[in-house]
């Protein structure tokens, strides 16, 4: 299995007036407007990589993005999902199941297509009139519609290629996330060296990791 971002969201979970309401930074009216600028974008950054760090915790897509999943062939009869995805079978939480595909970083959204290399090696697009996108949170799946079969592919392992959007807006990312966002934030804000010297730290800050937690697709983490 291959996965890859092809479009980045463009937006974020948080905004910096957010951020400066929950660092309690106060608007200065004797602060350069230069400063200012600076500070704003030194907070879109902070964002950034929280909101990183929080996908990168839970295996899961916040903000709205586009991505593409490559697989070696369709799910077939008797095939595992540590063939097809290359996920230890005891941390899938699907069932393996080869009239369906599990689409990585919840939630899925919508599909953008679905296309494979034939056994002549030309390139296909398979009809989404032939399956159905089964949501669900933490799992989505490609189903097969009813009498339909997946197609013969080459033997590469790019075979078969799906493009997919995943993710929420930023109104409906969970409050426990932005939270943890928000204990990011403060504390590379505070502190902005990478080594803290005579004071005991941790790789989350204290409380992420149990906000996080709900949130966690284990079959991908």
């Amino acid at each position: 299995m291959d996965l890859v971002q092809s479009i980045a969201p463009t937006f974020e979970p948080l905004t910096v007036p957010d951020a400066e309401y929950h660092l309690k930074i106060d608007a200065d009216s004797d602060i350069s407007s230069d400063i200012v600028t600076q500070e704003s974008a030194y907070l879109e950054s902070l964002i950034a990589a929280a909101r990183t760090k929080c996908e990168q915790e839970t295996s899961r897509q916040l903000c709205t993005a586009t991505w593409v999943l490559k697989l070696p062939f369709f799910p077939r009869a008797g095939c595992t999902n540590r063939e097809l995805y290359g996920v230890p079978q005891a941390r899938f939480m699907g069932p393996d199941d080869w009239r369906s595909i599990y689409l990585p970083k919840p939630p899925a959204a919508s599909v953008t297509s679905v296309t494979y290399y034939d056994s002549a090696g030309d390139s296909q697009t398979f009809s989404s009139t032939k399956y159905t996108l089964i949501l669900g949170d933490p799992v989505a799946r490609i189903a097969l519609n009813y009498a339909e079969v997946w197609p013969t592919t080459r033997q590469r392992q790019d075979a078969v290629t799906i493009t997919y959007v995943s993710g929420k807006t930023q109104a409906t990312v969970p409050a426990g996330i932005k939270h943890a966002m928000r204990l990011m934030i403060g504390n590379w804000y505070e502190n902005r060296e990478a080594v803290n010297i005579g004071n005991t730290t941790s790789a989350l800050p204290f409380g992420v990791d149990a906000l996080l937690q709900p949130y966690r697709v284990m079959e991908y983490v």
